[in-house]
């Protein structure tokens, strides 16, 4: 494989990457807006309403609310730490294409170099 070759297909590898790179930083913008809003508009006012009526049980509807929303602030709150893993992860794999990226860049230099070497030895 010559030179030129190698270096287009060098350039159509960083592109590529770039636009893996923009998906996921989109994917993790969206997300983080998301599991925002579902930690502040719902999870925590959920978590800290008071089902109870001046401090006493006033019977089974107040038990079965109250038991209705201790399973939707666990299930939120795993839904929570669920996004919070996806994000930590998307943030190792955005590191990992602009590492691969830098790489790309560093070797499509190397490719440049040696081909203008090329082209002042011909003269």
């Amino acid at each position: 494989m010559g030179l030129h070759s190698r270096l287009a297909e060098k350039e159509h590898e960083k592109r590529v990457l770039e636009r893996d790179l923009a998906d996921c930083e989109e994917t993790y913008e969206f997300i983080s807006r998301k599991r925002e809003i579902l930690e502040t508009d719902i999870y925590n006012p959920d978590k800290v309403y008071d089902m109870t009526a001046s401090g006493e049980w006033r019977g089974k509807l107040e038990r079965d609310a109250e038991e209705y929303r201790n399973e939707s602030c666990s299930m939120i709150g795993a839904i929570l730490r669920d996004a919070s893993r996806l994000l930590s992860n998307l943030q190792m794999a955005m590191e990992r294409i602009r590492e691969l990226i830098r790489e790309c860049e560093e070797e499509i230099e190397e490719l440049e170099e040696e081909i203008r070497a090329r082209e002042r030895s011909v003269e």
